[in-house]
């Protein structure tokens, strides 16, 4: 039986985790008074017990460490708020970490302008 799905179920529940911690950060106002916060990706086990939730901060006050307890501080707050609106057996236990892949592309697009400058 093929149901054409365009994704399997970990992307989906990926993508939704995603959505729902999101929306929680933008409506509660969580750390919009020192920085914006947004998360760019999210990594769940195909067990679905652990979910590694990757955030990226922009025109921030604080430091990137300081942001990254903070945001820690607040896991029991978000893996709540999963469990009330996903449909699964287990909700997956939340660890947050800075995707520096941004800064990894700015720096990389730097050097190669450099290098077409020469």
């Amino acid at each position: 039986m093929n149901y054409n799905k365009p994704y399997n179920r970990l992307d989906r529940i990926n993508n939704q985790i995603r959505s729902i911690i999101s929306r929680a950060i933008i409506k509660n106002s969580f750390f919009s008074e020192f920085c914006l916060l947004t998360i760019s990706r999210v990594d769940v086990s195909p067990d679905l017990k652990k979910a590694k939730i990757y955030f990226s901060v922009y025109n921030s006050t604080k430091t990137i460490s300081d942001i990254n307890i903070l945001i820690n501080k607040k896991r029991k707050y978000f893996r709540k708020i999963l469990g009330s609106k996903m449909r699964t057996k287990n909700t997956p236990d939340l660890f947050f970490f800075y995707d520096d892949s941004i800064e990894y592309e700015q720096k990389l697009f730097k050097e190669l302008n450099k290098l077409k400058n020469k």
